[in-house]
């Protein structure tokens, strides 16, 4: 089988840059400028994690209270920043447990909460507010997943947080780069253009069709971002891919988010009575999702099954040796469980089908 397609068609999730795109696809309208308008007055950096790195840094963070069940990157930003990582348990839908949180912040002397917005669903902004103001925590918000929000469902900001920090390669047709922004802080200087191994690294991946072969070439990548990650440089590449983008208040921002929410829909409604139940069961308004996650019990088969077919299914995450002891009941569910399955709108409902059909598939056997 080719590695850039399935036996059904084309090549389907994965991570992808704007040469990816169908000649006449409607391309996701954000750009360096409609992304500062929509985060503030922001820096940006090589990576979502050399974004984190740098915020905590910018607040002088020393414990930084980091979910459990969690990418990672936040942990490895933790640690670049110079920073100590403790960990709160979260619920079954990825909420941090918020009665916990005042207890969890005493007796580890955190001084810091990162709040992360899983496929674009926006945390409780009064929890926030209840928490920093009893406990005095500095409050950064991981809003990777919402970018493509729209404007009012895009963080909880000023009014809840300190910061926001967000990874710009989770949902923009980018190669990599982070953004990071301490709100009221005057707006930084343009930020360098940098190079390094890494970034050649990661275009000699992105040279690959998608697919496997370039999600083993990336992940290589990765293992040298962390020594380019004290730096705000963005990669030539990357910062070419922002100045690509349209400007956020196009008519196709509008088009793509409603694209990736029917797709959502799609893959909802056409996956009803399987084993695959989704983690969420409802979209807020204004929510453009960054992959529709299922609880599978068998996800390691069914992922592999999907490669086979041409479908890239994300499983959901590594935990660090160090939050094992703080993940919850319903959080050690999720971490055998979950794979999120491509949505975004690169896609249409035939490439669902597909989805829905391998999937079926499983289930009998097939």
């Amino acid at each position: 089988m080719p590695d850039h397609a399935g036996p059904s068609g084309r090549w389907i999730g994965g991570e992808w840059i704007l040469d990816d795109l169908d000649p006449g696809a409607l391309p996701p309208a954000w750009s360096v400028e409609a992304l500062s308008s929509r985060c503030g007055p922001g820096a940006f950096a090589a990576s979502g994690r050399a974004a984190l790195a740098l915020c905590l840094r910018r607040l002088g963070a020393r414990i930084v209270l980091l979910p459990a069940y969690g990418c990672p990157a936040l942990t490895q930003g933790v640690a670049l920043a110079g920073a100590r990582p403790a960990y709160y348990p979260g619920d079954a839908e990825m909420r941090p447990q918020w009665a916990l949180l005042p207890d969890l912040a005493r007796r580890s002397g955190a001084d810091t909460l990162l709040i992360v917005h899983p496929l674009g669903m926006l945390q409780d902004a009064g929890e926030v507010r209840r928490v920093t103001r009893e406990w005095a925590l500095k409050v950064v918000e991981d809003a990777s997943h919402t970018l493509c929000n729209a404007a009012d469902s895009l963080c909880l900001g000023p009014q809840a947080t300190a910061a926001l920090i967000a990874g710009l390669r989770k949902t923009l047709p980018v190669p990599s780069g982070g953004v990071w922004t301490v709100w009221g802080e005057a707006p930084p200087d343009p930020p360098p253009v940098a190079g390094g191994p890494f970034a050649s690294a990661r275009g000699q991946a992105f040279a690959l069709p998608p697919g496997p072969m370039r999600h083993r070439a990336l992940a290589r990548a990765e293992q040298l971002l962390d020594g380019e990650a004290g730096g705000p440089g963005v990669a030539p590449d990357a910062w070419a891919a922002l100045q690509r983008l349209e400007g956020s208040a196009s008519p196709a921002a509008v088009a793509w988010r409603a694209r990736c929410r029917d797709n959502w829909a799609q893959l909802r409604d056409g996956l009803h009575g399987t084993a695959c139940r989704p983690l969420f069961s409802a979209l807020p308004p204004g929510v453009c999702p960054a992959g529709f996650a299922v609880r599978a019990p068998d996800r390691t088969r069914l992922a592999r099954l999907l490669l086979r077919r041409g479908i890239e299914a994300v499983l959901h995450w590594p935990i660090a040796p160090e939050a094992r002891e703080a993940l919850s009941r319903g959080e050690r569910l999720l971490a055998g469980t979950v794979l999120t399955l491509p949505c975004d709108a690169r896609y249409g409902p035939g490439e669902m089908e597909r989805i829905i059909g391998a999937v079926s598939d499983f289930e009998r056997g097939a």
